[in-house]
């Protein structure tokens, strides 16, 4: 039996102070816990975070859906915005696409302007409510220092769509005006369709839902292929072109509004409960992920 998997209690270190200034340690009677959900937990306490059983257990299971499905190593960046509270919910579970990789990024999501009444942890509205400006996500991951416009992807669950008429607000993003080029999400709520953009217009991908919620991925393997999918399912065809495409921007990326030249632009005003950055996903990759964070939902009452 492997000890760095298996564990009868989880013992974690709490802000709160104990005797002779020790950190103060909760145990935590969790049986089997992923070593990536064990860490996480770790981080989220230290940060702040409450993390409850219930939710380790759901993190943990995640974990291993992840691992079966064989796509742990698409994801540079994930957050399941849990921990208890916004300080906890601001700690990443995957900061490298594997546990041998260096961390990327920051530490945790920076935060801009969100209160702690902008975010639920469990139920049908649990997520981080935008406010459409002003609100945002700092990450630390660069784009062009870590991914290629022919291979990345893009996922937020939105359990709320953008409530207000306005062109474009972005849900994830950055973009660079010398060179004019970017990696971004948005949602549409002025024309048909939800694009991401990878690099230019010559790799980019719609959706063919008007303004949507639930699991949105827009992902590209290869300069022939990028698509765009709405709760596991491909949502528009194939984007197919044979124009080379530009490099990604030297900036990293926001969460809730674009990073463009090093400022928070086009805000976006619905509620995010997860979102992820990686390397691209082929349609059965994406259903796995869309499978294994359903169940996830599911177990912390968000389905």
């Amino acid at each position: 039996m492997n000890p760095g998997i298996y564990r009868p209690s989880l013992q974690i270190a709490t802000p709160p102070q104990g005797l002779l200034g020790r950190p103060a340690v909760v145990t935590m009677p969790l049986g089997f816990v992923h070593p990536e959900a064990q860490d996480w937990a770790i981080r989220a306490t230290a940060n702040g975070g409450v993390v409850s059983s219930t939710v380790l257990t759901a993190v943990s299971d995640f974990c291993r859906a992840i691992d079966a499905a064989g796509i742990r190593d698409r994801f540079l960046r994930l957050n399941l915005f849990c921990g208890g509270n916004l300080s906890g919910a601001l700690v990443p579970l995957y900061r490298s696409a594997s546990t041998a990789a260096n961390p990327i990024g920051s530490a945790t999501d920076v935060n801009a302007n969100f209160v702690s009444g902008d975010y639920a942890e469990t139920g049908v509205n649990a997520g981080i409510k935008g406010n459409g400006g002003g609100k945002y996500l700092q990450t630390g991951l660069v784009a062009s220092a870590n991914l290629v416009a022919t291979n990345v992807h893009l996922a937020v669950f939105l359990a709320s769509p953008q409530t207000t008429s306005f062109n474009y607000p972005e849900i994830i993003g950055c973009k660079s005006l010398t060179p004019a080029t970017s990696c971004e999400m948005l949602t549409a709520t002025t024309s048909s369709s939800t694009p991401a953009y990878f690099g230019s217009g010559a790799s980019s991908v719609s959706s063919s839902t008007f303004n949507p919620s639930g699991f949105l991925v827009g992902s590209c393997v290869n300069q022939q292929d990028a698509r765009f999918f709405i709760n596991g399912k491909q949502d528009s065809p194939t984007f197919a072109s044979t124009v080379n495409v530009m490099a990604l921007p030297a900036l990293q990326f926001y969460i809730f509004a674009l990073n463009q030249a090093n400022a928070s632009q086009i805000g976006h005003n619905g509620r995010a409960s997860a979102y992820s950055i990686g390397y691209g996903m082929t349609p059965l990759q994406v259903l796995e992920y869309h499978t294994a964070l359903a169940a996830f939902r599911l177990a912390l009452g968000r389905a």
